[in-house]
């Protein structure tokens, strides 16, 4: 990063699953280029006991109402969810487990529900019967809005419980979920965040280009008051006014992913991890 300081942010709640609090975080103008979504989960396998990390690369999307896109009538376009997290960070995140001796798996489906109440049994086992490793209530849309403002995004589910379906543990309670993310997170947290630094000017898997060939209206087509709102992304009129042209616009646009920008700073609200 030519010895550009990494910031380290924090964001609070439950997931940034709601539309406008991701907006007006104005994620690339603070120079924000990677999300790790740190978040407790429910185990769905036997070996995936409490205090394990799983490092997730696919996700099932049980939730039902959540806004699930900045992109939408005046404005359409799909962003391919194929692969919906960073190789790049998976990578740095099991190297920091190594290192610091955490427990980690890599590799997983996230079941995301919408809370806010637990699993019944019949779900718990019904997700069991799809294969998946986890269950929780964040990640998604936050997946889904990541990739559309072109951050690199990955998941580290902390495994908190058994959900509700394993017969030799009790269903899970909010107490047991604090203490289990207490006595774990920290540790992983403070060993990816210097792996982060180092990372390349544009990312390997194209996280920071999923915009490039994804809109499908015509510029001449496009309303206006969308793609105002998309100026929260840092370079969304600049980027979409032009027909998805990468010129000048996109230079100056990775200037302010590396903080180089009036606003660069860090992002801080709560529990979970920005830089």
């Amino acid at each position: 990063m030519g010895g550009t300081k990494t910031l380290v942010g924090i964001i609070g709640g439950s997931g940034v699953y709601q539309v406008e609090g991701l907006a007006h975080a104005r994620w690339q103008r603070v120079g924000v280029t990677d999300v790790l979504s740190v978040s407790a989960v429910g185990s769905l396998k036997e070996h995936l006991v409490p205090g394990t990390f799983v490092v997730v690369d696919q996700f099932i999307d049980r939730t039902v109402g959540r806004e699930r896109s900045f992109l939408g009538a005046g404005l359409v376009g799909h962003v391919s969810m194929a692969h919906p997290v960073c190789g790049r960070l998976g990578d740095a995140v099991m190297g920091a487990a190594a290192a610091a001796g955490v427990k980690a798996e890599r590799g997983g489906t996230y079941v995301v529900i919408e809370g806010p109440q637990f699993s019944t049994q019949a779900e718990s086992h019904l997700f069991r019967s799809w294969g998946a490793s986890v269950v929780g209530m964040t990640n998604l849309p936050e997946a889904r809005l990541a990739r559309e403002a072109e951050l690199c995004y990955a998941t580290v589910a902390m495994v908190t419980d058994f959900d509700c379906w394993h017969p030799d543990h009790g269903a899970v309670t909010v107490d047991e979920v604090v203490r289990v993310l207490k006595a774990n997170a920290g540790a992983l947290v403070r060993a990816v965040v210097p792996r982060l630094g180092a990372r390349p000017d544009a990312c390997p898997h194209g996280c920071d280009r999923a915009l490039e060939h994804a809109v499908m209206t015509a510029p001449a087509g496009r309303d206006p008051a969308v793609v105002a709102r998309l100026d929260a992304l840092g370079r969304g009129p600049r980027h979409l006014r032009h027909g998805g042209a990468r010129g000048p616009a996109h230079r100056c646009h990775r200037g302010l992913r590396r903080g180089a920008g009036p606003e660069g700073g860090p992002v801080r609200r709560g529990a979970r991890l920005c830089v």
